[in-house]
């Protein structure tokens, strides 16, 4: 029996040239979208909407790692190492995202309950992109309500106890907001209460 070894980048990287799907249908099973919305306190409601594409493997699949990474072509994109022999093929660039993932994953559909948060992806980006998120309105907090849901429903699956309370304590203090936009004083205080809610979560 002669088993077919892929023990090069090279070799690698053709073989999903030619077999695409095969992309989907690892990402199905060990790819990950994600979101989250980061503090800074220097942007006008103190938040700032990120978006993830990553697949993760044991670090002796590095090879299929960068495979992956070539195949892609992103330039904000890369393998990195993780603690405990781990390593991940991450994209974090919004508009390589918007303009090479999305794409891919769309000619190449997604099977099984990934192509839903795959969905909620896409609609997070379009969210983004169109930048309904800036200005100084009501209707601007709620575009952020509206981005914090769709984080939490993407992280909802990783059982991320840290990543839940976190997005729960910004929506729940983007609802109670005094002011539109919220005062410097309001997004220094969802840092540091942020923080100490954090830190509590850790020591339990």
């Amino acid at each position: 029996m002669n088993i077919k070894h892929y023990n090069t980048v090279e070799d690698t990287l053709k073989y999903l040239k030619e077999n695409p799907t095969f992309i989907s249908g690892f990402v199905s099973g060990e790819g990950c979208f994600t979101a989250y919305l980061g503090i800074d306190t220097t942007l006008t409601w103190g938040l700032s909407p990120n978006c993830e594409f990553s697949i993760t493997q044991n670090s002796g699949d590095l090879i299929l790692l960068e495979a992956f990474n070539q195949y892609f072509n992103t330039k904000g994109g890369g393998v990195y190492d993780k603690k405990d022999g781990v390593s991940v093929f991450m994209v974090r660039n919004l508009i390589e995202i918007n303009n090479i993932i999305i794409p891919f994953f769309i000619q190449n559909p997604l099977v099984g309950t990934k192509s839903f948060e795959f969905e909620k992806f896409i609609q997070l980006v379009k969210l983004i992109m169109l930048k309904k998120h800036i200005g100084k309105e009501i209707s601007n907090r709620d575009i952020f309500i509206k981005m914090a849901l769709i984080c939490k429903e993407l992280n909802f699956k990783m059982e991320n106890n840290k990543k839940l309370t976190r997005i729960d304590f910004i929506i729940n203090w983007l609802r109670n907001l005094k002011n539109f936009p919220p005062s410097l004083e309001e997004k220094l205080n969802l840092k540091n209460e942020l923080k100490i809610k954090l830190q509590e979560l850790k020591n339990t």
